[in-house]
């Protein structure tokens, strides 16, 4: 599978966070993957702050606009 974006927490229990080629988000933990959530745009990239582990998401959207979430 092709990925846009991926980030890792590498704090007591790894986790990776990953942007696939159909703007949707996912999760692992251990062996497990999960789909957090599918951009309304296009993934562009995505980081974790270590502190307070917040996972940020920045998309392109349609209207030539972009978007930062968390």
């Amino acid at each position: 599978a092709s990925l846009k974006a991926i980030t890792l927490l590498a704090h007591d229990e790894p986790r990776i966070f990953w942007i696939d080629m159909n703007n949707t988000v996912f999760e692992k933990v251990k062996s497990s993957i999960q789909e957090i959530l599918t951009l309304n745009g296009t993934g562009q990239d995505l980081t974790i702050d270590w502190i307070s582990h917040t996972l940020y998401i920045v998309e392109s959207l349609s209207s030539g606009g972009s978007s930062i979430m968390q």
